[in-house]
């Protein structure tokens, strides 16, 4: 079995720390070990991974309860450890006899077979312990078995895995019994277990498993383990016990003088949103180490004053960073730590200082950039060529379509402030004035640190996005030039980039010249794209033409998509051009161009628009039999449209029938959509469908619905989704009869319930009605279970359950073999 050094006595000295730690370690984490019995660089792991009965040649079992039992066993073990355990012998002494007493886990120390029997529960514990007992002797039994099997190579079955950790949870909410001694080893073996999982689980686990251990009050992981547990408390809403559980440890002698355990806490401080306490830290930590501060750190803090309205506090450490960069000569490397260490190498190596990294400086200054401060971000690309640290190309693009998207959310006293003082005194528009320079000098920044954006089409794409977002098409159409200059072929993205900027501004004449290019690959209306349209905003390096354009590829132009027809057809609907939406059908037809998810939308949209519901259910229906699937936002539209017609035209029975012959609602929606890839459960768009299906009188279907949302997809439904299901039912419930009828045929205390679940939600519907900006909120947190509700509806409805319950369950069981999700 190989060593785990996992635990200190919580009462003082580190006595594990003289065992060897075998684990892979990341800096700013804890070690995540590698799994026992695995580790091929500790030879030692495999002499007592088996239990077998003692032999003539092999040595008594020792149950290591006081030093005299560490004498016993000391000239048996390997010279280098029996050093160590010496040293630790001669320094407490008799001490250690409490500690041996209380922790008992040394097992698996060499051949040290016997102490792992002496922490493990006796059998006996079985019959004759207490519940607790019997739980622990349980629980090890189990932990052992699978231990056991991972330590020789068998495979263990993940089911077995899932039947520990719900044993564990249950064992979790057992009342400790003071008789039973702490279960150590086999929380050791837990705390194993669980740092070899990974995502969400192997946070739960760990959590789980060091409360455990911590709610005795006895043991302590070591520093470095315990960060682990730190941070899965901050990640499952323990925040504060895991700031505790920090402080409690800055005396100890282990942390002492640690650069590493300051930073934890710090990015504790940080993430529980006490920034004054983080500062503390920092500043103590510069006392302690000459200014240095851990780079993990000040990005966080830099984060956290941005988010506090503070640019001008987190420039001021970002230019800290960069001081470290320029001490350093350049960035540096994210270090990854790994192998076996000595504890007292791994404190060494854990608080060795580490430079900024260049993926590090990039992400600050994206943080600007999402934070509206795109002046700092461009002052800090200047950094970059002053240290030769070549941006890379995808970065530099997020770096460009983030300044696209923000340009015209720049603050105008932002941008006055930083005018030439003539221009303010002259009272020039800061947004007119400002955000094209500062656009420009982006430009050139970026494709001087990342020299590859010239070439690259996404570049160019969001250059025009940027220049539409300020209004200004003439230079987007400038930009297309440029790129046809320079030989870089523009994309379908390019092209429907400048059409919807173009559109956007009334510019229609230009947006079908640009379509009429496309349509003809580059041979007519070449004139759209021509010089006279420049403005200076385009930067110089990228506006050149080096001699080498020549020799490129020629130029491809792609031809129009639906994509590119769609705004068109948007174009049209939005000013209800019968005529105009009509050519541009005909002008699809006549090329060719299938219709797909955007231009059926924009179709949809234009008969919703007219009023025409015969025109969106054939629409509907040619969707359907060609085959073309919608995204999340399209469905929710589509439920939109539906839920309209049936509201205003559900009294009419001949338009219904005609078309509920045209469109099944639910093999033709409800069912696509379960199984269309793209959408994922989403309890606001299954709710809407169950309201439009209640609407239009598929009861069954629309119950049927609500089960298949919390049953199979796993969402939970609040009062908001309940408030708005039984307002649709009892507008419809005149089809089914008086409530007075039905309440002949339901059950007393049926009704009862169901009159107090309904009462009980009204309540919450006065809520809204009173507070509409907060009492959406409210509802949302409010949960309700699918019984709840069913039996509410069916009262709002005047309907008996019994005569829908074979129905709905049948329906469920068809949605679930449809599409078998969950969350």
């Amino acid at each position: 079995m190989a060593t785990r050094r996992l635990l200190l006595s919580s009462a003082g000295g580190s006595i594990a720390r003289t065992f060897s730690t075998t684990a892979v370690l990341e800096r700013g984490g804890a070690p995540r070990r590698i799994r026992p019995g695995r580790n091929t660089g500790n030879t030692s792991s495999n002499t007592s991974t088996r239990r077998q009965p003692p032999t003539a040649l092999q040595k008594e079992d020792i149950l290591v309860k006081s030093v005299e039992d560490l004498e016993k066993i000391l000239p048996n073990m390997p010279a280098e450890e029996q050093a160590r355990l010496r040293r630790v012998i001669d320094e407490y002494g008799p001490g250690l006899n409490k500690y041996l007493q209380n922790a008992q886990d040394l097992s698996s120390f060499g051949t040290f077979d016997g102490a792992e029997d002496a922490i493990a529960p006796p059998d006996e514990a079985l019959v004759n312990g207490t519940p607790y007992a019997q739980a622990v002797a349980l629980l090890t039994q189990f932990t052992e078995r699978i231990y056991q099997k991972e330590s020789t190579g068998e495979s263990v079955d993940p089911k077995e895995y899932k039947a520990l950790w719900e044993v564990v949870r249950d064992f979790s909410k057992m009342k400790v019994d003071d008789t039973v001694g702490p279960p150590m080893q086999m929380l050791v073996l837990l705390f194993q277990f669980a740092k070899n999982m990974t995502g969400r689980p192997r946070t739960q686990a760990i959590r789980l498993v060091g409360d455990l251990l911590y709610r005795y009050q006895t043991m302590r992981l070591d520093p470095f383990n315990e960060v682990d547990y730190l941070l899965a408390l901050s990640r499952t809403r323990g925040m504060r016990k895991a700031l505790t559980v920090w402080e409690s440890r800055c005396s100890k002698k282990d942390v002492e003088n640690s650069i590493w355990w300051q930073e934890v806490g710090a990015c504790l401080y940080l993430n529980a949103h006490n920034l004054p306490r983080a500062e503390v830290l920092v500043a103590e930590s510069q006392r302690k180490f000459n200014g240095y501060v851990s780079p993990k750190v000040v990005v966080q803090l830099i984060a956290n004053h941005l988010g506090a309205g503070q640019p001008d506090r987190a420039w001021e450490w970002y230019e800290h960073l960069i001081a470290q960069v320029r001490a350093n000569g350049g960035p540096g490397e994210p270090e990854v730590i790994t192998g076996d260490m000595d504890p007292d190498e791994a404190t060494e190596i854990f608080n060795r200082k580490v430079y900024p990294s260049q993926y590090q400086l990039a992400n600050v200054l994206l943080l600007f950039l999402n934070n509206f401060q795109t002046t700092f971000s461009v002052r800090g690309l200047q950094d970059f060529k002053e240290l030769n640290i070549v941006l890379p190309t995808e970065k530099a693009l997020e770096f460009l379509k983030v300044i696209a998207r923000n340009i015209s959310r720049l603050e105008p006293s932002t941008l006055k402030s930083l005018l030439p003082s003539e221009l303010q005194q002259a009272g020039v528009s800061a947004a007119e004035t400002y955000t094209p320079v500062l656009l420009r000098v982006a430009l050139e920044k970026l494709t001087e640190v990342s020299p590859e954006l010239r070439d690259n089409p996404e570049f160019y794409v969001a250059w025009i996005l940027a220049l539409a977002n300020m209004g200004n098409v003439d230079g987007a159409l400038s930009v297309v030039n440029t790129m046809l200059a320079r030989k870089v072929s523009p994309s379908h993205v390019t092209f429907h980039t400048v059409i919807k900027a173009l559109l956007t501004k009334g510019k229609l004449e230009f947006a079908l010249a640009v379509l009429e290019y496309m349509e003809t690959g580059g041979a007519s209306r070449p004139d759209v794209f021509a010089q006279k349209y420049t403005v200076p905003i385009t930067p110089g390096p990228v506006s050149t033409t080096p001699a080498d354009f020549a020799a490129k590829r020629a130029v491809a132009i792609p031809a129009p998509t639906s994509i590119h027809y769609a705004l068109l057809l948007q174009y049209g609907a939005r000013r209800k051009r019968h005529q105009f939406v009509a050519a541009v059908l005909e002008r699809m037809r006549e090329r060719g161009v299938a219709h797909d998810q955007t231009s059926i939308l924009a179709l949809l949209h234009y008969r919703y628009r007219a009023g025409d519901f015969r025109g969106v259910f054939a629409v509907l229906t040619m969707a359907v039999h060609t085959g073309i699937q919608f995204s999340r936002e399209g469905y929710a539209a589509v439920w939109t449209m539906l839920a309209d017609f049936y509201r205003t035209h559900g009294a009419d029975p001949a338009l219904v029938a005609e078309t509920a012959a045209a469109l099944d609602l639910q093999r033709d929606v409800w069912l696509r959509m379960l199984r269309a890839s793209g959408v994922r459960p989403d309890l606001d768009l299954y709710g809407a469908a169950a309201g439009t299906l209640l609407r239009a009188g598929l009861v069954p279907e629309a119950l049927a619905a609500v089960r298949y949302t919390t049953e199979v997809c796993g969402l939970e439904l609040n009062a908001l989704y309940g408030l708005k299901l039984m307002r649709i039912a009892k507008k419809i419930a005149p089809r089914y009869g008086s409530g007075a009828n039905a309440g002949a045929t339901i059950p007393k205390d049926t009704l009862m319930q169901a009159a107090q679940r309904e009462r009980a939600l009204e309540r919450l519907l006065n809520v809204v009605s009173r507070d509409t900006a907060g009492g959406g909120a409210q509802l949302r947190a409010v949960r309700i279970s699918a019984p709840t509700l069913l039996d509410a509806v069916y009262l709002a409805l005047g309907a008996n359950p019994v005569d829908y319950a074979d129905r709905v369950d049948a329906l469920v069981s068809e949605y679930a073999a449809a599409a078998p999700r969950s969350q």
